[in-house]
């Protein structure tokens, strides 16, 4: 009996292993801030892997520009977030309780049919879109964009450790739950 406990244990670990993401992945975004356009936005990424990452190399391309944000030399540990505020957030950001940006840079989120994909040298690693996938530039979303949000809410992935590689099962409206 206990073999058989042990074996179906290991069993579990190893199918758990199997899912288990290898890359970072944007866990929320606030495209559409309600008191500015200018500074109130933000993107939260997160590593769901065992290891810590540096973010070196990484950028995030936009509809309006394909390095919209040129991420530092900074590590995002293990299980870790990291949120990028527009430039300004710590004194435009809607609410005052949300996090202080672990990095700011001036980038543009558009509030309708649009998206941003996190690439890695030249590579899309991530991609989130939102609204009409006949407007939004290839790469910036996965399967199928998201639905719109209200102002002042976020797209916030379902489960930080899931990637189906479609938006629209992996993203939902959701109050604005920053993490850096």
């Amino acid at each position: 009996m206990k073999i058989i406990f042990l074996s179906m244990l290991l069993f579990v670990g190893l199918v758990s292993q199997a899912f288990a993401l290898d890359h970072l992945v944007i866990s929320q975004i606030l495209y559409d801030p309600v008191n500015t356009e200018t500074g109130g936005e933000a993107i939260e990424l997160y590593n769901p892997t065992m290891r810590d990452v540096n973010l070196s190399g990484y950028v995030v391309k936009t509809k309006t520009s394909a390095t919209d944000v040129v991420l530092p030399n900074a590590i995002i540990k293990s299980k870790g977030f990291y949120l990028i505020g527009d430039g300004g957030w710590s004194t435009n950001k809607d609410n005052e309780t949300y996090p202080i940006a672990d990095y700011e840079d001036t980038f543009t989120l558009v509030n309708t049919d649009g998206g941003l994909a996190l690439m890695f040298n030249g590579t899309i690693i991530d991609a989130v879109g939102w609204g009409n996938s006949s407007i939004i530039p290839t790469g910036l979303y996965e399967g199928l964009p998201s639905q719109y949000v209200k102002e002042g809410y976020v797209l916030r992935r379902v489960e930080p450790e899931q990637d189906t590689n479609n938006n629209s099962v992996d993203f939902i409206e959701n109050v604005a739950g920053l993490r850096n």
